[in-house]
């Protein structure tokens, strides 16, 4: 029997099809994962930025006039009731604690 073309012919056909599929499918991979990397890029990026607004932010809390004030008061507060309660004298721990939230209240 003698072969014809045909048969080598549909092979090739075939095997160039099947090549050209394999192409397709590593061009889709390829991009797939080039799509992937920038979108894992621009969300780490963007957790960055919360990341930096968020210590910006607590920066600007902790160096706040009004926090520091707070504290100094609290400090205050806090030494002047220890000595007055030792002492044993509620009403004046009373005074003070209304003098204290009237200022705080005036001043801010």
């Amino acid at each position: 029997m003698r072969k014809t073309g045909r048969g080598n012919g549909q092979k090739d056909l075939e095997q160039l099809r099947s090549h050209h599929h394999q192409q397709q499918l590593r061009q889709f991979l390829l991009q797939s994962s080039l799509i992937l990397t920038m979108r894992q890029r621009k969300e780490k990026e963007l957790n960055d930025l919360v990341l930096l607004h968020n210590t910006e932010r607590e920066a600007m809390i902790l160096c706040s006039p009004f926090l520091l004030m707070s504290m100094l008061y609290s400090y205050v507060f806090l030494c002047s009731a220890i000595a007055i309660c030792l002492e044993g004298h509620l009403d004046e721990f009373l005074v003070h604690v209304q003098h204290i939230f009237n200022k705080d209240i005036q001043t801010f």
